[in-house]
């Protein structure tokens, strides 16, 4: 038994030396950097960084070419909107300036008509030297002898201006129209039928109004400067209807008007 025991120990003793003599693993520590692969990295860093600095300056130099393309292709557009606009202007000053020749020419052709018209119109307020005139519609009166006078059958115009000529800025008129009264329809009557009335433009004149010593019924309507008259009256079977109209002469014609339907006489009917 002891020498078992022995023999164990022996055979123990040499697996240990058989253990001992076998040469051990060797174990890499992933974590070490050696010197090597420290340079490598800061060379692989270094080429990183340098590429970086080179497309950050390509991407600058392409900015830099297309803000200088924009910024060209903005002045091109500012010079041609400044050419034009100057053209613009030069040539609304041309057509201010020939507009404000023919206007004064225009504005002074005017003058001289009104101020002739106002001057006629001041002699002509002396009724003492106007003609009377017998007319065709069964009726005289009185009228300035710078008129114009159209008669017809029914009807019988007088005008500051010749009618065939343009008409003025400032003229007056008048137009005695006669219709027959076949109905013999009271004047009242008559006036109601009429339509140019019931559309409300003219206003009843509620002043006791007589023509050649009849009853008569006048309507007016002003706007501004203008005026018109519409004055009916009755005689026999007829009926008379007196236009008068006026342009910008309401203080200067409304005294010659009155005037001249002051002197119409009826006497002379047939």
């Amino acid at each position: 038994m002891a020498k078992n025991i022995k023999t164990k120990r022996t055979n123990q003793k040499r697996k240990d030396t058989l253990e001992e003599a076998q040469p051990r693993p060797e174990y890499i520590n992933i974590n070490e950097v050696t010197p090597e692969m420290a340079t490598k990295y800061r060379v692989l860093w270094l080429v990183a960084i340098i590429g970086i600095v080179v497309l950050a300056v390509a991407w600058l130099f392409s900015v830099r070419a297309n803000v200088g393309k924009i910024a060209n292709e903005i002045q091109q557009w500012q010079l041609e909107n400044a050419t034009k606009a100057s053209a613009d202007k030069i040539q609304d000053t041309l057509t201010e300036e020939q507009s404000q020749a023919s206007s004064t020419a225009a504005s002074q052709e005017l003058a001289l008509i009104k101020d002739q018209v106002i001057s006629q119109i001041k002699n002509n307020l002396d009724n003492s030297n106007w003609p009377t005139y017998i007319s065709t519609l069964g009726l005289t009166l009185q009228y300035p002898d710078s008129w114009y006078k159209k008669d017809g059958s029914n009807l019988l115009s007088l005008s500051s201006y010749n009618s065939s000529s343009a008409t003025p800025e400032t003229f007056g008129q008048i137009t005695i129209l006669k219709k027959t009264n076949a109905q013999k329809l009271s004047l009242a009557k008559w006036v109601d039928k009429i339509a140019a009335l019931k559309a409300g433009d003219y206003i009843l004149d509620q002043s006791d109004l007589k023509v050649a010593g009849q009853k008569a019924i006048k309507y007016t309507k002003v706007e501004n400067k203008n005026f018109s008259w519409l004055i009916y009256l009755a005689y026999e079977n007829y009926v008379y209807e007196i236009n008068v109209t006026s342009k910008n002469g309401q203080n200067l014609y409304e005294p010659v008007f009155n005037q001249m339907i002051s002197s119409i006489k009826l006497e002379a009917v047939k």
